[in-house]
């Protein structure tokens, strides 16, 4: 274990000696016989205590420790003097002295005081560290909590855009709300979207961006970084890489929002390519009508011809049997076979009207499903 460092100012050459005995099988120790020379010693190797005379040439002690506490103020300072009055420890203590101690005291007690000093200290030290350590993380926590609560605000922003610039609009927001510069594109049946911050991206941001789907779901070079998923990606070009806490939240939060897009790029593509068959299915049932239209009205004509034509028939027969030299019985059986002919050729053509029913049901069906 590395040894503390003590630095002993007094301007007896003896006391300096015996301490020095005393305090070196223990310690590293230094020597200094006056405030200036201290102060060199403190400047050129500070150490972890200061063993201090009052009544020096020049500055006293008191002097040097005031100044010492503000220059250096973790520096703990141990008074040593030849008097023992309240006086003396009272200014000991105003001038910032951790412990007073007499020239007199047995190498033992003189050896647990500083112990006892520098042990305070050390734990004074953890105690400022792990405060510290504190206040970072609490203050990490504080801020990660800032930027979750941007990504959860795209994400609402996300299940309520209708378009896929709406969609790249609140990409780039977020981003530049966490201090990032980015262009996003979103993708889907029709061309793809690239936008940045000032609007369409550059052409060779579009092929940096096409190019780093490539290399995987997310992929980093220097302070770029590409996210991509099917629908959307996202290149960043100033990731804080300096700060790599920050840069590994940002990772972690521009992952979210950017899947939070992708999905509802998918959704919108899915939607729009269900208008285009709804469109489509409109389309073809207008057709359709327009046939059964042409159909119902060719029917309809072909119908009237026909049985005009074969009621002429008929009677064209029965204006013939004179000439043919018939019985009356020969003449009903011809007439009514004629007759019955002609009830099933009009009820074939009655047939075709369930033909007809059924072509506007399939159409009447195609217009339901176009209106989903």
């Amino acid at each position: 274990m590395e040894r503390s460092k003590l630095l002993v100012v007094d301007d007896d050459a003896i006391v300096l000696r015996k301490l020095s005995a005393l305090l070196a099988p223990h310690y590293e120790v230094t020597m200094a016989s006056d405030a200036e020379t201290a102060q060199q010693r403190i400047e050129e190797n500070c150490p972890d205590l200061l063993l201090l005379d009052i009544e020096m040439p020049g500055s006293s002690g008191y002097d040097l420790c005031r100044q010492l506490k503000r220059d250096k103020p973790t520096i703990p300072v141990v008074f040593i003097s030849s008097h023992d009055t309240l006086d003396h420890r009272l200014e000991a203590y105003d001038a910032g002295g951790q412990d007073f101690v007499l020239k007199t005291i047995d190498a033992a007690e003189l050896i647990a005081k500083v112990g006892a000093v520098l042990e305070v200290d050390r734990r004074r030290k953890e105690l400022a560290h792990a405060k510290q350590s504190a206040e970072t993380t609490a203050l990490s926590i504080m801020t990660s909590l800032g930027e979750v609560g941007v990504a959860m605000e795209a994400l609402r922003r996300c299940c309520q855009a209708n378009t896929a610039k709406e969609l790249a609009e609140i990409a780039i927001h977020t981003s530049t709300e966490w201090g990032l510069d980015a262009n996003v594109q979103i993708r889907g049946s029709g061309v793809p979207l690239s936008w940045g911050r000032s609007g369409p991206a550059s052409p060779l941001e579009v092929s940096i961006i096409e190019k780093s789907m490539l290399a995987g779901r997310m992929f980093q070079f220097r302070d770029r970084l590409a996210i991509n998923y099917q629908w959307a990606s996202l290149l960043v070009k100033n990731m804080p890489i300096q700060d790599e806490d920050r840069a590994g939240r940002m990772r972690d939060h521009l992952a979210i929002v950017v899947e939070g897009v992708n999905a509802r790029a998918e959704t919108l593509d899915a939607q729009d390519r269900t208008r285009q068959r709804g469109a489509a299915i409109i389309k073809a049932a207008q057709k359709v009508e327009q046939a059964i239209s042409q159909f119902e009205e060719s029917y309809r004509r072909q119908r009237g011809a026909t049985n005009e034509r074969l009621f002429s028939l008929i009677n064209k027969i029965e204006s013939e049997f004179v000439f043919l030299g018939l019985t009356e019985g020969q003449e009903r059986v011809i007439t009514d076979t004629v007759r019955l002919a002609v009830e099933d050729t009009i009820a074939m053509f009655d047939r075709g009207l369930n033909v007809e029913a059924s072509l506007h049901s399939i159409l009447e069906e195609l217009r339901s499903v176009s209106r989903m």
